[in-house]
């Protein structure tokens, strides 16, 4: 199984256009830090001062929250489906048959997902939902939404990343789907006409 993120086009994005190294981009603990004590935070923070998405931020707004405000007041006010596309274009290039996405956030991305596979919501671990950056508008526009998803109890993978835990939430369901079935429950986003 392979795994892919909606968020990889747009942690790309940040890190080209408010030259945030992308090592940084994609550190899971520095999301959740403040600014200005991430090392380098004093040459990125003027591109970040001058986008107008998120302008408003200062150096003790978090790492996360310029990922959430890019996205949602910059790069997807001009086009809902950016990400949505980045990640298609990716999937194309992936070697595999089975493709584990990890970030679903937006309604969008979950009508493209649900027209191409099954979809799995794994439940919140506490802190994460105590969270502010939970009720934020990239994080919570799918919260109420249940046609189509299954549900996975989060204590069946421990309390880690979803993306840590992508390899094991694909043997877990392996176990419940015999070979062939597991073609059809997920459609072939490569290759298709190989059979």
């Amino acid at each position: 199984a392979g795994l892919a993120s909606f968020g990889d086009g747009l942690r790309m994005s940040v890190a080209r256009n408010l030259h945030i190294p992308v090592g940084v981009v994609y550190d899971h603990v520095l999301k959740g830090k403040p600014l200005e004590v991430i090392p380098g935070y004093e040459e990125f923070m003027p591109y970040i001062e001058g986008c107008s998405a998120t302008a408003h931020l200062t150096p003790k707004s978090l790492l996360r929250e310029v990922l959430q405000e890019y996205s949602q007041n910059g790069a997807r006010l001009r086009d809902p489906d950016v990400w949505v596309n980045a990640l298609h274009e990716r999937l194309e290039l992936l070697p595999h048959e089975i493709i584990i996405i990890d970030d679903i956030r937006q309604k969008n991305e979950l009508e493209y997902c649900k027209e191409r596979g099954v979809v799995f919501r794994i439940t919140p671990y506490k802190e994460y939902e105590d969270h502010p950056a939970s009720s934020h508008p990239v994080e919570s526009a799918i919260d109420h939404e249940v046609a189509g998803i299954n549900l996975l109890e989060i204590d069946k993978f421990g309390f880690e990343y979803t993306s840590r835990a992508a390899h094991r939430v694909a043997s877990y369901l392996m176990n419940f789907f015999k070979e062939q079935e597991f073609e059809t429950v997920f459609q072939r986003l490569h290759h298709e006409g190989e059979k």
